[in-house]
């Protein structure tokens, strides 16, 4: 689905409100229009404070689990798409599969970290 831009404003809002708020990792969050016409897949580009020297092979070892003070440092980027995601569209009368997305986390340094 093409959206226009004034929903993809209120959805950079949104993620960035609320998501920045459960993953205290994230910086920003933005949102790449599709490049080509007829295309619908949108990038979601999400800037995080995550060290440089974590890589897509550890990732998952070093994200999962509790700092010095016992926080919690979890960032489940495949649980943020599939189930949270999805809860804030609803906030704008859109459905998940509105929403062609792919994801692509940049760490601390904006080094591309993973692509989803």
């Amino acid at each position: 689905m093409i959206l226009d831009d004034n929903t993809l404003n209120a959805m950079e809002k949104l993620f960035n409100k609320i998501l920045l708020n459960i993953y205290p990792m994230i910086n920003n969050i933005d949102i790449e229009r599709p490049l080509l016409d007829g295309d619908d897949k949108y990038i979601m580009n999400i800037y995080t404070s995550i060290p440089e020297t974590v890589n897509e092979k550890n990732y998952w070892e070093l994200f999962h689990g509790y700092d010095e003070n016992g926080v919690g440092i979890i960032f489940d980027y495949h649980y943020m798409d599939d189930v949270i995601i999805p809860k804030l569209l609803m906030y704008i009368s859109l459905s998940d599969r509105d929403f062609n997305r792919e994801l692509r986390i940049y760490n601390a340094n904006g080094d591309l970290l993973i692509t989803n």
